[in-house]
């Protein structure tokens, strides 16, 4: 059966009203937030008045995004304790320029706040492999990416990697999704303003470019990548084809045996088709003047 499904809001979710982001910043049943939220009103000079600010300096500089909301209450629920959130509230009514305005410009605190060290080198070209990857990923899978023809898998340093990708996932709850399949958990981003920010704020613009080399090299040995490799089985030519490298992709599809490995090992994972986005792939192929496809196009149709 086909169904066809509308886009209600095609551009995103219309932007809220005041009172409606007030009352999910009052009524967040986030670990400490509402209780600290709560007390900083209460003790406040004159009552309520500088708490009642931060308020509504948040709902001003949410520009009506519930996202935006979510993603700092978030924030905040990080501290852990409602000491610890009510301190880094009484530091942003104390400093209120330093809140940032609008979603994008909240991304890219949040990117920069892991500061220097581990988790801040990992962060950006973690997070734009997840934002180019076609389906969920294991933080692992991330881990091999990342650590490819540097460390090898199994040790202890892919293992903390994996670690601490998870951590920098965890940051951002609000834009992803997890799924659990038996005993790994699986990740994606589930918001395209995460995704449009990181593709495009120029912060980022080196590993964004950088995250779809990463892919397309891993395309051409997807055995490498135990962690990935059915992933990159599925998708690997589409990832070569943004990769700019249409010539590997080309090698792939005029591999009979690389074929035969591909369906073999998708239907042992219960997935029945055959080449994802297949058009595109034929006509961006084709443009590039390979006539001795015709013959493999006629065998995966």
């Amino acid at each position: 059966m086909l169904v066809t499904i509308r886009r209600l809001w095609p551009n995103g979710l219309p932007a809220l009203a005041n009172d409606d982001l007030k009352t999910l910043l009052l009524n967040s049943e986030l670990p400490g937030v509402r209780d600290a939220i709560l007390a900083a009103r209460e003790s406040a000079g004159t009552p309520g008045v500088m708490a009642n600010d931060w308020i509504d300096d948040i709902v001003s500089r949410s520009e009506g995004s519930p996202l935006y909301l979510e993603l700092l209450l978030s924030q905040l629920a990080s501290h852990g304790t409602v000491a610890g959130v009510r301190a880094a509230i009484d530091a942003m009514i104390g400093a209120p320029n330093a809140i940032p305005r609008g979603l994008d410009a909240l991304y890219r605190s949040l990117v920069s706040e892991f500061g220097t060290g581990d988790i801040a080198t990992l962060a950006t070209p973690a997070l734009c492999l997840l934002a180019r990857a076609r389906e969920p990923l294991t933080p692992s899978a991330i881990a091999d990416l990342l650590l490819f023809d540097d460390v090898p898998f199994g040790t202890e340093e892919h293992a903390a990697t994996a670690g601490l990708v998870e951590q920098i996932l965890r940051r951002f709850g609000p834009v992803l999704t997890w799924e659990r399949v038996a005993q790994d958990r699986w990740v994606r981003i589930d918001h395209d303003s995460f995704r449009h920010f990181l593709a495009n704020d120029p912060g980022h613009a080196q590993n964004w470019t950088r995250a779809a080399r990463i892919w397309g090299r891993a395309a051409e040995s997807p055995e490498q990548f135990p962690n990935a490799s059915t992933h990159l089985l599925r998708h690997g030519v589409a990832y070569l084809l943004v990769a700019g490298r249409v010539q590997a992709a080309t090698r792939l599809l005029t591999s009979v045996e690389w074929h035969h490995h591909r369906l073999e090992r998708l239907r042992l994972e219960g997935i029945e088709q055959t080449l994802d986005d297949f058009s595109k792939v034929e006509s961006q192929v084709s443009e590039c003047g390979e006539p001795e496809l015709a013959a493999p196009f006629l065998f995966i149709s």
